[in-house]
């Protein structure tokens, strides 16, 4: 006898407001390098709150500096939307001369005027605030104690001050009050592979990695309100294990305009529109925003990653609307699930199954009182998200053998 199990759906009409910037208490920060400048007219910076431009180091005399981009020029176009600027310092991947600079102006005999450096740098360019993005062997003992005289002397200047730091790696030298001291934390919730580690080909950046990284920094005794989620749009090429590298969301548009809505091809993994809207669905749930590493590497079309981003936040139409289900984690590999669709009218689905990617894309019409049966190839199927534009009453559910 078959036993029909309804799910828990998730609907995505929030009529929130009008606008982004109605929903002030949830961070869409976007991190633009240096050497991104120039995409600045075909980036649309009414989606984000937050804007750090990457990134400034101290020179010999620890005056901070930016090589290689007209900040006061990007600043001025920034200018014409009501977003906040921070200057990003530091970054990973750091040479052996920034490493070494970074030491010696973090040291207790050179920190203070180090810190009067930062400041004026930030009044320089009439900037909102501080991001610090220090990294690995570059958080070193001098550390915690710099953030808190940093901190003190932004709080003096209302300015914000927040960090980057590992999706579920605490450093040894941050201590709790320098937790405290940032006004949220930026959580790079990606990366869990690449081609530092090319025998482990997949997802870099799977859903369930974004929900470790929120509870892993949660349980540092960081609030949720202060996480936001780090999303890539970026994603790793592992079709040659000698010679695995980075590919943009950009370049995967480019290659076929499909591409947008799935996250892995062949051996190449990214995070496409609806993994996106996923995790932002997450990051709206359980944190208090979400980041974008980086603007530069978006698709700049109706393809768009950061859009995808701004629809989940602000909610879907009226004529399309997601259903997200709880998971079902695991599934028997023999219980196929179903969608019921009840409408008058012809629709379209969009049908995606998540196991930390993308497993199957459908997109068919269907028309009346339609039933699917979606296969279930995959023993621990997890997500299952479906998107209907035009309908409005339907069911979703699984059978029981």
């Amino acid at each position: 006898m078959q036993k029909r199990y309804q799910l828990y759906l998730l609907f995505g009409t929030m009529l929130l407001f009008s606008g982004l910037q109605a929903q002030s208490s949830f961070r869409m920060i976007g991190y633009l390098p240096y050497y991104r400048f120039q995409l600045a007219d075909s980036i649309d910076f009414r989606k984000l709150t937050h804007v750090c431009l990457a990134f400034a180091h101290p020179d010999e005399r620890g005056v901070i500096r930016m090589e290689g981009g007209d900040v006061a020029a990007v600043v001025q176009k920034l200018r014409q939307h009501d977003l906040k600027i921070l200057v990003s310092l530091a970054g990973g991947g750091m040479n052996r001369q920034r490493s070494e600079r970074w030491a010696f102006w973090m040291s207790p005999a050179h920190r203070h005027q180090f810190v009067r450096s930062i400041v004026r740098y930030v009044h320089q360019y009439g900037l909102d605030g501080v991001d610090l993005d220090l990294e690995w062997k570059d958080v070193n003992r001098y550390y915690s104690d710099f953030v808190l005289e940093l901190s003190a002397a932004l709080q003096r200047e209302g300015l914000i001050f927040s960090a980057a730091w590992p999706g579920i790696h605490r450093y040894q030298h941050l201590r709790d009050d320098a937790i405290a001291a940032f006004d949220f934390i930026n959580i790079m919730a990606y990366d869990l592979t690449g081609p530092w580690d090319p025998d482990r080909p997949g997802q870099h950046s799977s859903y369930d990695f974004a929900g470790d990284c929120i509870q892993f920094w949660r349980n540092q005794g960081v609030p949720s309100e202060k996480i936001n989620l780090g999303l890539p749009f970026y994603g790793y090429n592992f079709s040659d294990l000698e010679n695995v590298y980075s590919v943009h969301f950009k370049q995967m548009v480019a290659l076929d305009p499909s591409f947008a809505n799935i996250d892995q091809l062949g051996d190449i993994y990214y995070n496409g529109r609806q993994l996106i809207q996923l995790k932002t669905e997450l990051a709206r749930q359980e944190a208090g925003g979400i980041m974008f590493w980086e603007l530069g590497q978006d698709a700049f079309n109706q393809h768009s990653l950061l859009q995808a981003a701004y629809e989940a936040v602000r909610g879907a139409s009226d004529r399309e609307r997601w259903a997200n289900l709880d998971r079902l984690s695991p599934l028997p590999q023999r219980e196929p699930l179903f969608i019921e669709i009840q409408e008058k009218d012809r629709v379209r689905y969009y049908i995606s199954v998540q196991q930390g990617r993308l497993l199957v894309i459908q997109d068919h019409p269907l028309s009346g009182r339609s039933r699917l049966k979606l296969p279930n190839s995959h023993r621990f199927l997890q997500v299952v998200h479906v998107l209907l534009a035009g309908g409005s009453n339907f069911s979703v559910g699984k059978i029981g053998g």
